[in-house]
C-alpha cells in the first residue's frame, strides 16, 4: 500500500519447492500486480474474446471466486491488453484501473460498482503505446491518477464519488506508479511523466519540482 518496498517480516528460509494451497485458471494472462488483503485476492486479466477487462476477486484461503467485474474495453496495445495496474484496496473499497484508462471503484465484499470513469477519454488524453500503466495512488483522502492530458497530466479524485478535486497540466504520463512521501518536510506525490521525474502538492496539484534526464530518448 505504501510502495516503500518494506514488509513486516520475511521467513528465514524457503522450501525447495513451492507448496500451493490452491490454483485458479484465469481467462487470460495478466500483466498487472495482484492485490491481497485478509480474505481477498484480486487480479486483473481479459475475457476470452479480448474485448473486455476482467477483474476477479478470490477467497484468500480457498481460491473460490467471490465476484467478477467485467466491462467492455476494446482496443490493441503492444504486449497485450490486460490491466498493467495493481488494484488498490482502501477500507471497504477496491480501485481497479484498466490499460485503456477505465478507473472503477467497487465494494470489496460484494463487487458492487460504486463509480466509474475513463480518465483517458474524459480528460482528453492520448493513450500511450503501452497503455495506462501507473497504479492508482491514495494520497491523504485523495485518489491520484495520471491521465496524461495537456490540461490534466495528473488528477486527484474523491475516493467515495470519483469527482475531480484538482487537475494539474503537463506532459503525457510515464509507465510507472507514483508514490506519496514526505520529502524535505513537504508532503508530496512523486512520479514520472513522459519526460521527467517530479513532485506534486497532494492538496492543490501544484507541480513542485522536476528533473529531466540529460540523455534524450529515455522513457520513464
Amino acid at each position: 500500500m505504501h510502495r516503500d518496498a518494506l514488509v513486516a517480516s520475511l521467513p528465514a528460509t524457503l522450501p525447495d519447492r513451492a507448496q500451493f494451497d490452491w490454483q485458479v485458471e484465469l481467462p487470460s494472462e495478466g500483466l498487472g500486480g495482484i492485490a491481497a488483503y485478509h480474505q481477498h485476492v484480486i487480479v486483473g486479466c481479459r475475457d476470452l474474446t479480448n474485448t473486455q477487462d476482467v477483474f476477479v476477486c478470490l477467497d484468500a484461503a480457498t481460491g473460490i471466486e467471490r465476484w467478477r467485474h467485467t466491462y467492455l474495453a476494446p482496443g490493441r496495445l503492444d504486449y497485450g491488453e490486460s490491466s498493467r495496474a495493481t488494484p488498490l484496496i482502501v477500507g471497504d473499497n477496491v480501485y481497479l484501473q484498466g490499460a485503456f484508462g477505465d478507473l472503477h471503484c467497487l465494494r470489496i465484499k460484494t463487487g458492487e460498482l460504486v463509480w466509474a470513469r475513463n480518465i483517458v477519454r474524459e480528460f482528453g488524453a492520448k493513450l500511450p503505446i503501452w497503455g495506462v500503466c501507473g497504479s492508482p495512488l491514495l494520497a491523504g483522502q485523495r485518489l491520484v491518477a495520471q491521465p496524461g492530458a495537456p490540461a490534466a497530466s495528473v488528477v486527484a479524485l474523491a475516493t467515495d464519488t470519483g469527482l475531480q478535486l484538482w487537475q494539474s497540466p503537463g506532459r503525457p504520463s510515464g509507465y510507472s506508479s507514483m508514490i506519496a512521501a514526505s520529502l524535505g518536510g513537504k508532503s508530496q506525490v512523486v512520479g514520472y511523466d513522459e519526460r521527467s521525474l517530479g513532485g506534486w502538492d497532494p492538496v492543490t496539484g501544484q507541480r513542485l519540482w522536476e528533473l529531466v534526464p540529460e540523455t534524450d530518448g529515455d522513457f520513464n
